[in-house]
């Protein structure tokens, strides 16, 4: 009962953290016209990194561990992160819809398996099932006729391979990390290698022209948002909800960010897809759920199997 409490409130974690990042989709747009997508990507880090430091500070962990292995773990996931960012406001910027946007990058649930069976790990008939699936449906959302398919949509689609990289690093790290630390080098390390990305491509007048931009008020509240919520709040959840859950139920769970970003879009951005473009949403939803959907277990929770049963 205690196990299955556990999951349940991990479950919930990740799917607070799932909506947060779904709406975060607005402020990262925004952000990236108004400051530049690596820009923006360093003031978010930089408060991440604020943040979370605060909460080892004030909230130090004390869970015994036979051996902490929270600085391998955070620096990595801060490459990761790093990547993952830098790639999806780089392809926003140049681009892509926020609903679309989400849809792609919701392909980590395909990802994170096609990656295990690359590994070595067994993958059913229904992983590859739904790989065809979700890129039939990738097709119907990114392919626009004679103009082929966006750059935008492929940086979009790269961040969520350096995702999937991410949660199996920290699967692979589960039970020998404490959470917030985690989170504080993950975005520390992300912040370094912004400062570095941005003096090499974006180039900035000065360091009082990134603190003039800091202080503009539509900035204040997309790296507000995008660093204390979608940064420092949701990575922490993340990272404690996968010390219960298998990247697998992560992944399921991942697939309900594409629903929070078309309708983060609709209400806020007023963006509207075309039926080609829904029409490929849905597959890739469907995709994803199927990848995890145990069909045997499903069918056993369903009432009318229980009547049959009871009937024998």
């Amino acid at each position: 009962m205690k196990s299955e409490m556990r999951r349940m409130k991990a479950a919930g974690m990740m799917l607070t953290a799932t909506m947060i990042w779904g709406i975060s989709f607005v402020f990262q747009s925004r952000g990236s016209k108004l400051a530049g997508p690596l820009t923006f990507n360093l003031l978010r880090c930089l408060v991440a990194s604020a943040s979370t430091g605060l909460l080892v500070r004030m909230h130090p962990d004390h869970t015994v561990l036979k051996k902490d292995q929270s600085v391998p773990a955070g620096i990595l996931c801060g490459m990761m992160t790093f990547l993952t960012s830098a790639l999806l406001q780089l392809g926003m910027a140049m681009g892509s819809a926020v609903g679309k946007a989400g849809f792609l990058s919701s392909t980590t649930v395909i990802i994170v398996p096609v990656l295990n069976a690359l590994a070595g790990h067994h993958q059913g008939l229904k992983t590859w099932i739904s790989t065809a699936i979700t890129a039939f449906g990738m097709f119907l959302l990114c392919y626009s006729g004679d103009a082929g398919f966006a750059f935008s949509d492929l940086l979009i689609l790269l961040s969520a391979l350096t995702y999937a990289f991410q949660i199996l690093i920290l699967d692979h790290y589960r039970d020998s990390i404490r959470s917030v630390r985690v989170s504080f080098l993950q975005f520390s390390t992300a912040a370094l290698l912004s400062i570095v990305s941005v003096i090499l491509f974006e180039r900035p007048a000065s360091l009082s022209y990134l603190f003039a931009l800091a202080l503009r008020p539509q900035i204040i509240l997309a790296v507000l948002y995008a660093g204390i919520l979608s940064s420092g709040l949701a990575y922490t959840l993340q990272i404690e909800s996968q010390k219960v859950l298998e990247p697998a139920t992560v992944s399921l769970l991942l697939c309900f960010e594409s629903v929070f970003t078309v309708l983060a879009g609709f209400f806020f951005l007023h963006e509207i897809l075309t039926v080609r473009e829904l029409e490929g949403c849905v597959l890739i939803f469907l995709a994803a759920v199927l990848s995890q959907v145990h069909v045997r277990n499903l069918v056993h929770h369903l009432p009318v199997y229980h009547l049959h049963a009871r009937a024998r």
